[in-house]
Formats: structure tokens, C-alpha cells, sequence
């Protein structure tokens, strides 16, 4: 029997209708003679009612089965509201076992009862049928058609490159294949389709876009796996302002059709020095202000000599001040942040009625005065203006999500990337994905980052080179 329906899509006005569903049994119950059984499909879930005549099947049925049943729609006595089909229910007149299942290794569709991530990846066949893990596949698949659309409507042609490649120089150690032809030699899992773009752009297609499998063996991150999907784009005869019209557009309608939010263009921008002087970071969440301050000038004749001694060696402090006063098992675990990256630790104030904390004791009156102009609580650091700045972006990171403070939706360009820095080991200029003053930039590098209440921060980075 093949279906005639999906199990979301019967109404009132297919009443006396035959049909046929297929699913899973969602949920089954048995009231005397009759048995009412939730069939579920992906696209929703119709009530089955079976007479006695059905007891050797519904008997002992375990949820989660795979059936199909053929019957008449009827309409329910008592609608349900929580379903889409809650005013209709088919009324059984044939009904086959596809396949039993075994009892479930762990709840699918109670929100009450969670599994562990081991568990739930193991059977990873079961998860998937959670409804929410189903809307972020289908919400995937929606954007990738939206960007497909959107860019073929610019002249742009979706190329698919080779994952097998030549290993090449890039930013983290590829994946290798050993080759069975050639004993010995290995092809390399491509990190991006960076060559063969650029191979496109001198064969004159000068559009170009794909969905790019990226292989990458790096250590894992929040938004980095050891294979990712990446919205890949190359332009010839362009300058910046036209990828970032093209990309603001692709992301403008990829957020109105998907989330019906309206976004306005152009976009912010902010330049990368000034993205690390304030926010330490150059992807900031520009959603809560609290930005870092220099309080070199302040630190200069404290009395403080740690930073004294810092200052004359050219270092800069950095500060944070907190509009509240933090416990100090709090600061504690800010201090643990800014250990991994090589800081002893925090120093830190508490400014309230009266000025309290690590470096209280060590500063002047004329700074501590200068220093209790607003109440909240006050971190410092000092160092090398990127180590300093980067390290404190950390915790001012932690302290926006230990606030609450990151809502809303924040959107900005980050601009003039350096190309080149001094590299302290090596002891010469070198490619860099920092701060220089050394040299003037060839290369412009564009990154768009978009914040907003979802379950991952980065909806969405397009990374575009000239």
C-alpha cells in the first residue's frame, strides 16, 4: 500500500475520504475495544482508531513501529488544538506492521527527559526524529536554497570543486589519503577550495559560488568541526565595495525569509585595530556596549609599580569596568580566563562607598580618586597592546553571558585586516593574522559575524579575499 496522504495534511474538508498513512507509532492507547494510535510522519501526526478486530496487532504494538494503515476519514468528537489533524481521525479499515521496533534506548519526544550526547549520537537514527533536531535540517536546507537562488540571480555559477587535492600551505594540517595506485603517496582532503576558485576566476568564469566541504585537522572549537560546510564565493573584476553589496544583500534576504526579521543596509563597519582597541576580539559581539578603556595614561605615576615597570616597557593597560560589584569567587574565574592566555592573573577594584581590592593598597591617592568616579567594579590589565587587549575580550565575553547581557541581533563588518607582522621567534616580517605597523596592507579581509538568540552565536560568516 502506498500512501495517499502525509500524516499532517488531512482536514475537516477530506471528511469520507479513503486514504492511506504511513509512519511511526507515536503513541498508543487502548480504551476497552478500541485502540486510538498517534501515527507520526515529518510532517505530523493523525489519530488512528482501530475496533477489536485489530487486538492481536495493537496488542503489544511498542511505540515507534513502522505501519501503514488504510482507512476513512472521520471527523473527532473532541478536537485536539495541539495538532495541526486534531479535528479529524481515520477510522481503520486495514493495518500492516512494516517493522517492530525494540524498546527505545532513551525518551525521543518527551522534553521532560533528556539524554546524554553520547547516547543520543550513538543511535543517532532516533535522535534525528526529534522534531527539533528535524527543523534545523530543514532550516538548512532552506537557506542553502535561498543563497542558491539569490546568487544565481547575480550571474554567479555553483561549481563543484575536487575534495582530493595536492597538499598545500594553509592555516591549520590537512587530513591525508594514502593513494593505492601510487604506494606511498597521499592526496590531502582539501581545506578549502581556495586553487581551484582562483584557477575559475583565470579561466574567465568570473563568478563563482559552492556549498564547500572543508576539511580541516585542527583542535576542535565552538564553531569549527573537523569537517565544515562553508558558503564558498570568488569575484574577478570587483572591488570591496561590491562583495560586501553582494554579501549584505545574500544575508538581508537569507534573515527576512528565514526569520522575518528586516534588517537595515549598509551594514555597520568597524575597522580590526579598533575592533580590538574596544572589544578585544576580531569577530566583537557588539550586542552590550561594555567596552575595553586604556588606562595607561591613569597607570603611568600610580604608584603601582608592576605596571609602572610594564608601561616603560612599552605595554598598555587595559580595563573593564563592570556597572556591578562582583563576588570575588567571581572574579576569581575571570582570573582563570585570562591565565590560559599567559597573565598571572586580574588585577582588580571594587569601587562602592569605599575603594576595595587587589591593587587597593598599591595606588596613590591621586589615581584611586581618579579611578572612583563611577561605582561598579574595575579589571585590569597589562601588556603587550594585542595580548592585553584579546586576553581582557575573553572575559568581557563571560561577563556579558554571566550578566545576561547578550540579546538582540548585531550585525557588523570588520575591515582592514593586516596582512603582515613582526614574528617574535623568527625575528622578521611575516604573514599575520594580527595587529602590525609595519607595513602597508595589499590585502583587505572582510568578516561578517551575526549575533541573535539561536542555539549557535554565528548564524552566518562569509570570508571573501582580494
Amino acid at each position: 500500500m502506498l500512501r495517499t496522504h502525509t500524516c499532517g495534511e488531512l482536514r475537516k474538508t477530506n471528511k469520507g475520504k479513503k486514504v492511506v498513512l504511513a509512519g511511526w507509532a507515536h503513541n498508543i492507547r487502548v480504551f476497552g475495544k478500541k485502540a486510538f494510535i498517534d501515527l507520526r510522519d515529518r510532517y505530523g501526526i493523525t489519530q488512528l482508531v482501530l475496533n477489536e478486530k485489530f487486538k492481536d496487532i495493537y496488542t503489544g504494538l511498542s511505540r515507534d513501529s513502522v505501519l501503514v494503515a488504510s482507512g476513512k476519514v472521520a471527523k473527532r468528537k473532541e478536537s485536539n488544538s495541539q495538532i495541526e489533524t486534531g479535528d479529524i481521525e481515520i477510522i481503520v479499515e486495514h493495518l500492516a506492521i512494516v517493522s517492530k521496533a525494540k524498546p527505545l534506548p532513551f525518551e525521543v519526544f518527551s522534553p521532560d527527559i533528556e539524554s546524554t550526547e553520547e547516547t543520543r549520537l550513538k543511535h543517532r537514527y532516533l535522535d534525528l526524529r526529534r522534531p527539533e533536531m528535524l527543523r534545523m535540517l530543514e532550516f538548512r536546507f532552506r537557506a542553502e536554497m535561498i543563497v542558491r537562488n539569490y546568487l544565481s540571480m547575480y550571474e554567479f555559477i555553483e561549481i563543484e570543486t575536487p575534495h582530493l587535492g595536492k597538499q598545500t600551505p594553509e592555516g591549520a594540517r590537512d587530513f591525508l589519503v594514502p593513494s593505492r595506485s601510487v604506494p606511498g603517496s597521499f592526496w590531502a582532503l582539501q581545506q578549502s577550495p581556495q586553487q581551484y576558485k582562483q584557477l575559475l576566476m583565470v579561466a574567465g568564469v568570473d563568478r563563482y559560488f559552492q556549498m564547500a566541504r572543508c576539511f580541516r585537522d585542527e583542535d576542535l572549537r565552538k564553531d569549527r568541526q573537523y569537517e565544515f560546510t562553508q558558503i564558498d564565493v570568488e569575484m574577478s573584476f570587483v572591488d570591496e565595495s561590491d562583495i560586501m553589496k553582494i554579501t549584505e544583500g545574500m544575508v538581508s534576504i537569507l534573515y527576512a525569509q528565514l526569520l522575518g526579521i528586516k534588517l537595515s543596509k549598509p551594514f555597520a563597519r568597524m575597522t580590526w585595530e579598533e575592533a580590538i582597541e574596544k572589544y578585544g576580539s576580531d569577530k566583537p559581539d557588539v550586542r552590550f556596549e561594555l567596552a575595553l578603556q586604556d588606562y595607561t595614561e591613569e597607570f603611568a605615576n600610580s604608584g603601582f609599580k608592576i605596571f609602572e615597570n610594564e608601561i616603560k616597557k612599552g605595554s598598555v593597560v587595559k580595563g573593564l569596568l563592570i556597572p556591578e560589584i562582583l563576588r570575588k569567587s567571581d572574579i576569581e574565574k575571570l582570573e582563570d580566563i585570562v591565565k590560559r592566555s599567559g597573565f598571572p592573573g586580574l588585577a582588580w577594584l571594587k569601587v562602592a562607598d569605599k575603594l576595595s581590592g587587589s591593587i587597593a593598597s598599591a595606588i596613590n591617592k591621586e589615581t584611586a580618586k581618579k579611578l572612583s568616579k563611577k561605582k561598579g567594579t574595575l579589571l585590569f590589565l597589562a601588556g603587550p597592546w594585542l595580548d592585553a587587549s584579546t586576553a581582557l575580550g575573553t572575559v568581557r565575553l563571560a561577563i556579558g553571558e554571566k550578566l545576561n547581557l547578550t540579546k538582540g541581533l548585531g550585525i557588523l563588518w570588520v575591515t582592514d585586516f593586516p596582512l603582515f607582522d613582526w614574528g617574535k621567534e623568527a625575528q622578521h616580517i611575516q604573514s599575520a593574522h594580527h595587529h602590525s605597523q609595519c607595513q602597508k596592507l595589499v590585502r583587505s579581509q572582510f568578516y561578517l559575524e551575526t549575533f541573535q538568540m539561536m542555539n549557535c552565536s554565528k548564524f552566518l560568516q562569509g570570508h571573501m579575499t582580494l
